[in-house]
Protein backbone atom coordinates (compact mmCIF):
# COMPACT_ATOMS: atom_id res chain seq x y z
CA UNK A 1 0.00 0.00 0.00
CA UNK A 2 1.09 3.15 -0.55
CA UNK A 3 0.85 6.10 1.72
CA UNK A 4 2.17 9.90 1.88
CA UNK A 5 3.48 10.08 5.58
CA UNK A 6 3.61 13.26 7.38
CA UNK A 7 4.14 14.39 10.99
CA UNK A 8 1.05 13.93 12.67
CA UNK A 9 -0.98 11.59 9.96
CA UNK A 10 -0.50 9.40 7.00
CA UNK A 11 -2.58 9.32 3.49
CA UNK A 12 -3.24 6.45 1.64
CA UNK A 13 -2.92 6.72 -2.64
CA UNK A 14 -3.52 4.69 -5.25
CA UNK A 15 -1.29 5.16 -8.17
CA UNK A 16 -1.03 3.75 -11.93
CA UNK A 17 0.61 4.65 -15.17
CA UNK A 18 2.33 7.72 -16.68
CA UNK A 19 1.91 10.74 -18.09
CA UNK A 20 0.30 13.83 -17.25
CA UNK A 21 -1.04 13.44 -14.05
CA UNK A 22 -5.03 12.98 -13.43
CA UNK A 23 -5.71 12.89 -9.45
CA UNK A 24 -9.23 11.45 -8.57
CA UNK A 25 -11.07 12.63 -5.74
CA UNK A 26 -13.95 10.54 -3.78
CA UNK A 27 -16.91 11.65 -2.40
CA UNK A 28 -18.28 11.49 1.41
CA UNK A 29 -17.97 8.59 2.93
CA UNK A 30 -16.37 6.80 0.24
CA UNK A 31 -12.61 6.69 -0.71
CA UNK A 32 -9.98 5.94 -3.79
CA UNK A 33 -11.27 2.46 -4.79
CA UNK A 34 -15.05 4.28 -5.98
CA UNK A 35 -12.74 4.98 -9.01
CA UNK A 36 -11.34 1.19 -9.94
CA UNK A 37 -13.23 1.33 -13.48
CA UNK A 38 -11.36 4.32 -14.46
CA UNK A 39 -7.41 3.94 -13.07
CA UNK A 40 -7.14 1.14 -16.00
CA UNK A 41 -8.64 3.29 -18.62
CA UNK A 42 -6.73 6.31 -17.67
CA UNK A 43 -3.29 4.43 -17.08
CA UNK A 44 -2.78 3.84 -20.47
CA UNK A 45 -2.41 7.20 -21.42
CA UNK A 46 -2.46 8.86 -18.17
CA UNK A 47 -0.53 8.70 -14.64
CA UNK A 48 -4.20 8.22 -12.75
CA UNK A 49 -3.98 8.63 -8.77
CA UNK A 50 -7.28 8.13 -6.04
CA UNK A 51 -6.60 10.13 -3.27
CA UNK A 52 -7.87 8.81 0.66
CA UNK A 53 -9.04 12.10 2.45
CA UNK A 54 -8.26 12.46 6.64
CA UNK A 55 -11.29 10.50 8.14
CA UNK A 56 -11.40 8.08 4.71
CA UNK A 57 -10.90 4.40 4.02
CA UNK A 58 -6.89 4.00 4.48
CA UNK A 59 -5.79 7.58 5.25
CA UNK A 60 -5.68 8.11 9.36
CA UNK A 61 -8.56 9.81 11.30
CA UNK A 62 -7.55 11.89 13.43
CA UNK A 63 -9.43 13.95 16.05
CA UNK A 64 -9.76 17.15 14.47
CA UNK A 65 -12.32 19.36 13.03
CA UNK A 66 -12.84 17.91 9.49
CA UNK A 67 -13.92 20.70 6.50
CA UNK A 68 -13.10 21.78 3.05
CA UNK A 69 -10.07 23.03 4.00
CA UNK A 70 -8.58 19.63 5.58
CA UNK A 71 -8.84 17.54 2.11
CA UNK A 72 -7.11 20.77 0.29
CA UNK A 73 -4.48 20.65 2.55
CA UNK A 74 -4.38 16.39 1.80
CA UNK A 75 -4.44 17.31 -2.18
CA UNK A 76 -1.42 19.65 -1.57
CA UNK A 77 0.30 17.25 0.42
CA UNK A 78 -0.32 14.29 -2.38
CA UNK A 79 1.01 16.81 -5.07
CA UNK A 80 3.85 17.57 -2.88
CA UNK A 81 4.68 14.16 -2.17
CA UNK A 82 4.95 12.85 -5.61
CA UNK A 83 6.41 15.97 -6.83
CA UNK A 84 3.24 17.20 -9.23
CA UNK A 85 3.72 20.64 -10.18
CA UNK A 86 0.26 20.78 -11.54
CA UNK A 87 -2.04 17.89 -11.99
CA UNK A 88 -5.93 17.66 -13.54
CA UNK A 89 -8.15 17.20 -10.89
CA UNK A 90 -11.47 14.72 -11.45
CA UNK A 91 -13.71 15.09 -8.18
CA UNK A 92 -16.88 13.71 -7.65
CA UNK A 93 -19.45 15.18 -4.95
CA UNK A 94 -17.63 15.98 -2.01
CA UNK A 95 -14.63 15.89 -4.11
CA UNK A 96 -15.55 18.46 -6.48
CA UNK A 97 -15.81 20.84 -4.27
CA UNK A 98 -12.29 20.21 -2.75
CA UNK A 99 -11.47 20.06 -6.73
CA UNK A 100 -12.69 23.76 -6.78
CA UNK A 101 -11.16 24.90 -3.56
CA UNK A 102 -8.07 24.26 -4.53
CA UNK A 103 -7.92 25.35 -7.92
CA UNK A 104 -8.90 28.92 -6.03
CA UNK A 105 -6.56 28.60 -3.41
CA UNK A 106 -3.80 27.04 -5.96
CA UNK A 107 -4.45 27.83 -9.41
CA UNK A 108 -0.99 27.47 -11.06
CA UNK A 109 -0.76 23.68 -9.62
CA UNK A 110 -4.36 22.86 -11.29
CA UNK A 111 -4.21 22.16 -15.08
CA UNK A 112 -7.86 21.59 -15.72
CA UNK A 113 -11.02 20.42 -13.54
CA UNK A 114 -13.19 17.61 -13.68
CA UNK A 115 -16.36 17.84 -11.54
CA UNK A 116 -18.92 15.34 -11.63
CA UNK A 117 -21.99 15.52 -9.50
CA UNK A 118 -20.07 18.16 -8.08
CA UNK A 119 -20.93 19.65 -4.22
CA UNK A 120 -19.95 23.29 -3.70
CA UNK A 121 -18.75 24.81 -0.70
CA UNK A 122 -21.17 27.62 0.38
CA UNK A 123 -23.96 25.70 -1.37
CA UNK A 124 -27.61 26.73 0.23
CA UNK A 125 -28.62 23.21 0.16
CA UNK A 126 -32.25 22.20 0.24
CA UNK A 127 -34.44 21.09 3.35
CA UNK A 128 -34.64 17.53 1.56
CA UNK A 129 -30.71 17.12 1.82
CA UNK A 130 -30.26 18.90 5.12
CA UNK A 131 -33.15 16.34 6.34
CA UNK A 132 -30.53 13.46 5.33
CA UNK A 133 -27.40 14.68 6.59
CA UNK A 134 -29.56 15.25 10.02
CA UNK A 135 -30.58 11.60 9.94
CA UNK A 136 -27.02 9.95 9.35
CA UNK A 137 -25.38 12.95 11.98
CA UNK A 138 -28.04 11.23 14.83
CA UNK A 139 -25.81 8.85 16.05
CA UNK A 140 -24.45 8.51 19.85
CA UNK A 141 -22.05 5.40 19.00
CA UNK A 142 -20.06 4.59 15.80
CA UNK A 143 -22.57 1.26 15.38
CA UNK A 144 -25.52 3.60 15.25
CA UNK A 145 -23.80 5.78 13.14
CA UNK A 146 -22.85 3.09 10.84
CA UNK A 147 -26.96 1.63 10.65
CA UNK A 148 -27.85 5.58 10.17
CA UNK A 149 -25.16 5.77 7.26
CA UNK A 150 -27.00 2.44 6.04
CA UNK A 151 -30.33 3.47 6.23
CA UNK A 152 -30.35 7.31 5.58
CA UNK A 153 -27.22 7.44 3.14
CA UNK A 154 -26.24 4.36 1.08
CA UNK A 155 -30.55 3.89 0.48
CA UNK A 156 -30.73 7.30 -1.04
CA UNK A 157 -32.37 7.61 -4.04
CA UNK A 158 -29.48 9.03 -5.36
CA UNK A 159 -27.83 5.96 -4.99
CA UNK A 160 -30.61 3.98 -6.47
CA UNK A 161 -29.04 3.60 -10.07
CA UNK A 162 -25.59 2.28 -8.64
CA UNK A 163 -27.77 -0.54 -6.64
CA UNK A 164 -28.64 -1.97 -9.74
CA UNK A 165 -25.02 -3.30 -10.07
CA UNK A 166 -24.13 -5.70 -7.51
CA UNK A 167 -20.49 -5.20 -8.49
CA UNK A 168 -20.61 -1.31 -7.58
CA UNK A 169 -23.09 -1.72 -5.00
CA UNK A 170 -20.66 -4.32 -2.69
CA UNK A 171 -17.83 -1.85 -3.22
CA UNK A 172 -20.31 1.21 -1.99
CA UNK A 173 -20.70 -0.72 1.46
CA UNK A 174 -17.33 -1.83 1.79
CA UNK A 175 -16.22 1.58 1.18
CA UNK A 176 -18.57 3.13 3.90
CA UNK A 177 -18.58 -0.08 5.99
CA UNK A 178 -14.23 1.08 6.39
CA UNK A 179 -15.29 5.21 6.93
CA UNK A 180 -14.31 6.50 10.27
CA UNK A 181 -17.74 8.77 10.11
CA UNK A 182 -15.37 11.61 11.99
CA UNK A 183 -15.71 13.94 9.16
CA UNK A 184 -19.29 13.98 9.23
CA UNK A 185 -19.90 13.62 12.97
CA UNK A 186 -16.99 16.09 14.14
CA UNK A 187 -16.73 18.45 10.25
CA UNK A 188 -18.11 21.41 8.88
CA UNK A 189 -17.78 20.63 5.29
CA UNK A 190 -17.75 23.81 4.16
CA UNK A 191 -14.94 26.75 4.26
CA UNK A 192 -14.95 30.16 4.92
CA UNK A 193 -11.84 30.73 2.92
CA UNK A 194 -14.21 31.33 -0.30
CA UNK A 195 -18.13 30.51 0.06
CA UNK A 196 -18.58 34.53 0.88
CA UNK A 197 -16.78 35.09 -2.22
CA UNK A 198 -20.25 35.91 -5.20
CA UNK A 199 -17.45 35.86 -8.06
CA UNK A 200 -15.15 33.23 -7.34
CA UNK A 201 -16.10 30.79 -9.62
CA UNK A 202 -15.43 33.29 -12.36
CA UNK A 203 -11.96 33.80 -10.90
CA UNK A 204 -11.42 29.99 -12.11
CA UNK A 205 -9.11 30.00 -15.05
CA UNK A 206 -8.45 26.42 -16.47
CA UNK A 207 -10.59 24.56 -18.34
CA UNK A 208 -13.25 22.74 -16.67
CA UNK A 209 -15.86 19.84 -17.27
CA UNK A 210 -19.03 19.54 -15.42
CA UNK A 211 -20.65 15.78 -15.47
CA UNK A 212 -23.93 15.11 -14.26
CA UNK A 213 -26.55 12.21 -13.72
CA UNK A 214 -29.96 12.92 -15.23
CA UNK A 215 -31.64 11.31 -11.69
CA UNK A 216 -29.33 12.90 -9.21
CA UNK A 217 -31.22 14.83 -6.56
CA UNK A 218 -31.93 18.66 -7.52
CA UNK A 219 -28.98 20.10 -5.39
CA UNK A 220 -26.40 18.16 -7.93
CA UNK A 221 -28.43 19.54 -10.81
CA UNK A 222 -28.47 23.16 -9.66
CA UNK A 223 -25.15 23.28 -8.61
CA UNK A 224 -24.07 21.94 -11.98
CA UNK A 225 -26.01 24.89 -13.80
CA UNK A 226 -24.27 27.42 -11.55
CA UNK A 227 -20.85 25.71 -12.38
CA UNK A 228 -21.48 25.92 -16.13
CA UNK A 229 -23.09 29.57 -16.00
CA UNK A 230 -20.70 31.44 -14.10
CA UNK A 231 -17.03 29.10 -14.63
CA UNK A 232 -15.86 30.87 -18.04
CA UNK A 233 -13.68 28.12 -19.23
CA UNK A 234 -16.30 25.10 -19.13
CA UNK A 235 -18.33 22.64 -21.06
CA UNK A 236 -21.31 20.70 -19.39
CA UNK A 237 -22.32 16.90 -20.08
CA UNK A 238 -25.38 15.67 -18.56
CA UNK A 239 -24.97 11.58 -18.93
CA UNK A 240 -29.07 10.02 -19.36
CA UNK A 241 -30.17 7.52 -17.08
CA UNK A 242 -27.91 7.69 -14.28
CA UNK A 243 -27.46 9.30 -10.92
CA UNK A 244 -25.26 10.57 -8.37
CA UNK A 245 -22.32 7.67 -8.93
CA UNK A 246 -21.64 8.80 -12.47
CA UNK A 247 -18.35 6.97 -13.01
CA UNK A 248 -20.05 3.84 -11.26
CA UNK A 249 -23.06 3.81 -13.32
CA UNK A 250 -21.87 4.69 -16.68
CA UNK A 251 -18.30 3.98 -16.46
CA UNK A 252 -17.58 3.79 -20.28
CA UNK A 253 -19.06 6.95 -21.04
CA UNK A 254 -17.92 8.84 -17.80
CA UNK A 255 -14.47 7.92 -19.25
CA UNK A 256 -15.26 8.79 -22.80
CA UNK A 257 -16.19 12.11 -21.74
CA UNK A 258 -13.20 13.18 -19.91
CA UNK A 259 -11.22 11.87 -21.91
CA UNK A 260 -11.87 13.57 -24.79
CA UNK A 261 -11.82 16.45 -22.55
CA UNK A 262 -8.23 15.84 -21.31
CA UNK A 263 -6.74 15.32 -25.30
CA UNK A 264 -7.86 18.64 -25.81
CA UNK A 265 -6.47 20.25 -22.49
CA UNK A 266 -3.38 18.20 -23.69
CA UNK A 267 -3.36 20.07 -26.88
CA UNK A 268 -4.23 23.26 -25.21
CA UNK A 269 -7.77 23.05 -27.57
CA UNK A 270 -9.81 24.81 -24.79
Amino acid sequence: MLFVELPDYRLHYLQYGSGLPVIFLHGLSFDSRMWMPQYDAFAEEFMAAGLDFRGHGFSSAPEIRYSLDTYVADVSALLNSLHIPSAVLVGLSLGGAVALDFAMRYPLRVRALVLASSALNGYDWSKAWQEVMRRVRQANTLQSFRINLREYWLKDPMFAGVRTKLEYARLLSSMAASFSGKPILNGDLQSNTFSDDPKRLARIKCPVCVITGERDRSDFQAIARKLATEIRRVEWHQIPGVGHMVNLEAPEEFNRIVKSFLYRVEAEGI
